[in-house]
């Protein structure tokens, strides 16, 4: 059985951005889901021009995170040495090639950090394996044009594609955040994850005091019934 690799999920890359998951249109990719390695075409002109070194098989989406199998073209030499290193965990990372269609800076689409908006619909052109991902859950991303030509970004450099994030917006999501934090009694440099544990921990706290209201309300009904 292949090993399954993550393709892509919902965190926030190194270039500032992340995928809604659910805006994803794998239509025309299911009709040729092809694999590549670094994202290598053959006719880019290269003189180390690299062949499609397989296909994916098996693709999922669950919450929120795109998973495949893949299935290598074991008669292809470069393509061998890949299968072997992936089935050797020596090679765990996936990128996807994507077409944007639609981006948002809409605040509920925004995370902490994050420097560029979201990317709420896109096309999947192409998944390669890859030696190094931008995201820690080994996961990755390429952005193509209209003309399937690759678009480079920079984690700081602006891109008529994904441009920076208005620094208002940026300001008012980190002066939201504080507000958040003092609200819950933390430091307002609370980050992200210690805000939704003091979260959780209150809606757990005011369930367990409804519970035990009606608790008394019923031992209190009863005893009425018993005199």
């Amino acid at each position: 059985m292949a090993k399954r690799l993550i393709w892509t999920d919902e965190s926030l890359n190194c270039y500032g951005f992340w995928l809604l998951t659910e805006g994803g249109d794998l239509s025309d990719f299911k009709k040729n889901p092809i694999m590549l390695y670094n994202h290598h075409r053959t006719w880019s002109g290269k003189t180390d021009e690299i062949l499609p070194i397989g296909v994916w098989e098996d693709y999922k989406v669950e919450g929120g995170v795109i998973t495949g199998s893949p299935r290598f073209d074991l008669k292809d030499d470069f393509a061998k040495k890949i299968a072997g290193k992936v089935e050797g965990g020596f090679l765990k990372a996936c990128s996807v090639g994507i077409r944007i269609l639609e981006v948002s800076e809409d605040p509920k689409y925004l995370k902490p950090g994050q420097t560029r908006p979201t990317v709420v619909k896109w096309k999947l052109k192409e998944v390669s394996i890859v030696d190094i991902p931008v995201n820690p859950n080994a996961a990755g991303i390429v952005l193509y044009d209209a003309n399937d030509n690759v678009i480079t970004l920079s984690e700081s450099g602006n891109s008529s594609l994904l441009p920076l994030l208005n620094k208002d917006i940026n300001k008012q999501n980190s002066i939201l955040m504080k507000s958040i934090a003092l609200q819950f009694g933390l430091k307002e440099s609370a980050s992200e994850s210690e805000i939704l544990l003091a979260f959780t921990k209150l809606k757990s706290d005011h369930q367990a005091e409804v519970a035990a209201i009606t608790l008394r309300a019923t031992n209190a009904e009863t005893a009425l019934k018993d005199l």
